[in-house]
């Protein structure tokens, strides 16, 4: 409890039953002054812990209160009521993001779930003497050295980071450790550890495909998200997915909160990456009480360290350093922001939704055929070009997304793996990208749930600050499971639907922006203030399990020289070096 104090500053609670023992840190959000955890039922057979926020809870409450006695007005007592009622069945009921706990003193078994699509952390052990778990990694590893269990990392599913950028439940970066994945639910007792039926995603809905009805959706999405008894604001970026939010929450609450972060320095790069303007535009369109922050190089070089500690495990994304200054920043004003988070999976809003008909054309192709278009693709540039040049790059990156049999776009992926050593490569599995399963699907259960929401929580949760995803709202979920393939993206132009909404909501100059994503100008950094850092790190034996330290130094001295783009690879080793340095301050 004590590791995990940033996710829950506002107070704490313990429960103990004997050889069991419940602990919960609170971040107030509902129901400030009653509504604390452990939470118990009418007759305290039944205790819970909730790490979340369920949108609907009013409904239910309305729905439980002729049958059961409230103490609170808090979201997370429907959850013990309607368990209570429902048994694991309460689950179908929940519209919202959870990791839970439910301890049944009558039973002896404790069930743990977390949300359909993994929007919440839960980690566990489990032994033959002991079953621990906890919000996060870091934490369960300290609680578990405490108590005498040797804590290792796990050099395989490490090795599966660095090809994929995260890794992938229920596996994780520590032996002995598993978390569950989307949906995913455990019952623990005495006769041992039971795998509960996944809840999976909800049925797709028969909502016709026009922008009147995503709207008439999407605002009863940031309606119900906007409710809390703390202040909520929005994360802004200027794109498409944070600027519909803006949109539609301003006419909930007029003058909501904004945050930026913008950068300032000279070179393409600073440029490419600063998003700043696009915002204020927003900002200023829906008249909201905008906050900017600009930062230099040697400001975010400054979180550098304090975002790679944020991470309970590594994660190869750069962009956790600008989102830690902009989560500090929020949080000086409010308590829960908006984020655009789940908009481009659902909607189609990346490059590979778009190639998508490509990729199952290619892999139809006879070997021949698939021969000549590799031989062909790789006379094509590798690194940064600038201009019209740059496209023939751009091609070629295309071109191994489509040509590559799994869902991997991570940083030593595809023509990238044989820079690890064999042990590594072998160990590096991915997800099959061109089986049956739908692109949304894969999606959810891969990059979505494995990177881009656990970057989200934990960097948020370690400013102390409630990130809430409208986009991953149930209804909109199944309102996209139920558009054809036409609706979010073609070879030619991504979010679709999405897009044709911003032409009635945003500024045009908004809404016909391409995407652009959250980046960082990492390329010049390793030449410049981070060279020193890096050539360190390809030489740390720390990392000798998973790259040779000649290999490393190859590839960084090609980053250097410009004969190559490898700067998110060698982000990636300063990550996993990072992690590790954390590890083993945690195991003395």
């Amino acid at each position: 409890m004590h590791r995990m104090r940033h996710r829950g500053p506002d107070g704490s609670g313990v429960f103990v039953d004997g050889n069991v023992a419940l602990g919960h840190v609170r971040l107030s959000i509902i129901d400030v002054e009653h509504g604390k955890q452990p939470i118990f039922d009418e007759t305290r057979r039944r205790v819970l812990l909730h790490n979340g926020e369920i949108y609907d809870f009013e409904q239910i409450r309305s729905r439980l209160t002729q049958r059961h006695e409230f103490s609170s007005r808090s979201d997370s007592e429907v959850i013990v009521h309607l368990f209570e009622e429902k048994g694991l069945g309460a689950r179908d009921e929940l519209n919202g993001m959870y990791a839970i706990a439910l301890w049944d003193v009558q039973d002896r078994c404790l069930t743990l779930a977390v949300d359909p699509l993994g929007i919440k952390p839960l980690y566990y052990h489990q032994s033959a003497q002991l079953f621990a778990f906890a919000s996060e990694a870091i934490a369960l590893a300290t609680g578990l050295a405490e108590l005498g269990v040797r804590i290792e990392p796990d050099v395989d599913e490490l090795a599966a980071f660095l090809v994929r950028g995260w890794c992938a439940a229920p596996r994780t970066a520590l032996r002995g450790v598993e978390k569950l994945g989307p949906g995913e639910a455990r019952r623990v007792s005495a006769a041992g550890v039971l795998s509960l039926p996944t809840q999976g995603l909800p049925a797709p809905s028969r909502v016709d495909a026009n922008p009147v009805a995503l709207e008439r959706i999407l605002r009863r999405v940031v309606r119900r998200q906007l409710v809390a008894d703390v202040p909520v604001g929005v994360f802004l970026s200027g794109g498409l997915d944070s600027s519909l939010l803006v949109a539609l929450a301003s006419q909930e609450k007029p003058n909501i909160e904004t945050f930026t972060v913008g950068f300032r320095g000279h070179g393409r790069e600073i440029a490419d990456a600063d998003e700043s303007a696009f915002a204020r535009t927003v900002a200023e369109a829906f008249g909201t009480r905008h906050h900017q922050q600009l930062v230099d190089e040697a400001a975010l070089l400054r979180e550098l360290d304090a975002a790679f500690a944020a991470m309970d495990e590594p994660i190869a994304d750069p962009a956790i350093v600008p989102l830690l200054v902009m989560a500090s920043f929020a949080r000086t004003e409010v308590t829960v922001c908006l984020t655009g988070d789940g908009g481009d999976e659902l909607f189609g809003g990346y490059f590979r939704h778009r190639v998508d008909r490509l990729k199952r054309a290619y892999h139809a192709m006879p070997a021949p055929l698939r021969l000549a278009a590799g031989l062909a693709a790789g006379v094509l540039p590798r690194r940064p070009r600038h201009g019209r040049a740059d496209l023939l790059r751009k091609a070629r990156v295309g071109f191994d997304m489509v040509a590559s049999p799994e869902y991997l776009t991570g940083p030593f992926a595809a023509r990238y793996l044989p820079l690890l050593r064999d042990n590594a490569r072998r160990h590096a599995g991915g997800l099959a990208r061109c089986g049956d399963a739908s692109t949304l699907e894969l999606d959810v259960v891969g990059e979505l749930s494995g990177q881009f929401l656990p970057k989200t929580d934990r960097i948020s949760m370690r400013a102390g600050l409630e990130a809430r995803v409208p986009f991953l709202d149930l209804e909109l979920v199944a309102f996209a499971r139920g558009l054809e393939r036409r609706n979010t993206g073609n070879v030619f132009q991504s979010k679709v639907l999405m897009r044709a909404l911003a032409e009635r909501l945003l500024p045009r100059t908004i809404a016909r922006r391409r995407k652009q994503g959250f980046r960082l100008p990492i390329s010049g950094w390793l030449r410049g203030p981070l060279r020193d850092r890096a050539e360190a790190c390809v030489r740390n034996p720390a990392l000798e399990p998973w790259i040779e330290r000649s290999s490393a130094e190859r590839m960084l001295g090609d980053h250097l020289a410009g004969r190559d783009e490898h700067g998110i690879r060698v982000w990636a080793l300063l990550a996993l070096e990072a992690w590790l340095h954390t590890l083993a301050e945690v195991r003395t």
